[in-house]
């Protein structure tokens, strides 16, 4: 990474990753992984139709009115307006949904959102920078 820190970072969305990033990556975009966030959905809810709408709501070029517009009908239509899962991923839709991080480059495509497209791009990115990253959370693993 040559001294210099990422502007963005794409994780899992664990707590202890957020703080990390924080503490190591001061100023870095956090932001959720797209495969993740549907794997979450898929095993919370187990609704097909929810998941199939979310991901809507994550890859649309929506602006804000009318992504917030959709979330509250979809939500309202399938019944889920007191799951607490659906809440824990609306009250952090500015790190997974398009309309809310316009401006944030992430510098990738969004071209598979299978696991072995996740699994490629993980990979790649393991074999190019998983020393020098672990080296910066190192302090903070023990």
């Amino acid at each position: 990474m040559k001294g210099k820190t990422p502007g963005c970072v794409i994780t899992d969305g664990h707590e202890a990753m957020r703080k990390a990033i924080e503490a190591v990556f001061f100023g870095a975009y956090h932001h959720f992984c797209v495969w993740h966030l549907l794997m979450n959905a898929t095993s919370n809810l187990s609704n097909p139709t929810f998941t199939s709408e979310f991901k809507k709501c994550m890859l649309f070029n929506y602006e804000v009115t009318e992504f917030e517009d959709h979330w509250h009908y979809m939500v309202d239509a399938l019944g889920l307006s007191d799951n607490q899962s659906v809440f824990d991923f609306y009250s952090r839709r500015n790190m997974w949904a398009t309309a809310h991080i316009h401006g944030h480059f992430l510098g990738v495509f969004v071209q598979r959102l299978d696991a072995k497209g996740c699994t490629q791009c993980l990979r790649s990115a393991a074999n190019k920078l998983t020393r020098e990253i672990f080296l910066l959370f190192r302090p903070m693993l023990f």
